[in-house]
């Protein structure tokens, strides 16, 4: 009889560390997934390159003693230079929301004798001082539009189903 008792009470605390197992696995599964999902996003949106969004993107796992995993995104305001920049007779032209471009009236793109290439206006009526322009961080693009959104959305319905894979694994 004690056998018995001590056997289900093995086999339960065997369930609980499995059940764990599965959703630590199924946790880090999904963060890796939602910063690709993440990137797709962006990248489907504002012409951002995928390597600069990747890079702002940081993924912490999931682990047994901390069951929560995390996608946190930094960085700083961007060139407005990498945002596919070409100068033409008004000034300089940008893209910054794909199929769209926009002109910088009286904007110029020198490179300087660092090596240093930018989009730069005049600060006053002046030759100099110049300064370079930036737009926003990736942070900020992903509060704008739907993109945190979409994100939500896909870990609810993708969580479940992983869960449910590694749970049969076991």
């Amino acid at each position: 009889m004690y056998l018995r008792i001590d056997l289900l009470k093995d086999m339960t605390e065997q369930m609980k560390l499995d059940i764990r197992k599965a959703e630590i696995s199924a946790l880090n599964q999904v963060v890796r997934e939602a910063k690709k999902v993440a990137a797709d996003e962006l990248n489907a949106v504002y012409n951002i390159q995928k390597r600069d969004i990747n890079r702002a993107i940081k993924v912490e796992t999931a682990k047994a003693g901390n069951l929560r995993a995390n996608l946190s995104v930094t960085g700083k305001k961007l060139p407005l230079i990498d945002f596919s920049a070409r100068k033409n007779k008004q000034g300089v032209s940008i893209e910054i929301k794909r199929g769209g471009r926009k002109v910088l009236t009286h904007a110029f793109m020198p490179t300087m004798p660092t090596g240093h290439k930018g989009v730069f206006l005049r600060k006053g009526k002046t030759r100099l001082p110049i300064q370079e322009k930036f737009t926003q961080s990736i942070p900020q693009f992903f509060g704008s539009g739907n993109i945190l959104n979409r994100i939500d959305e896909f870990v609810r319905r993708r969580l479940p189903e992983l869960f449910n894979q590694e749970r049969n694994k076991l």
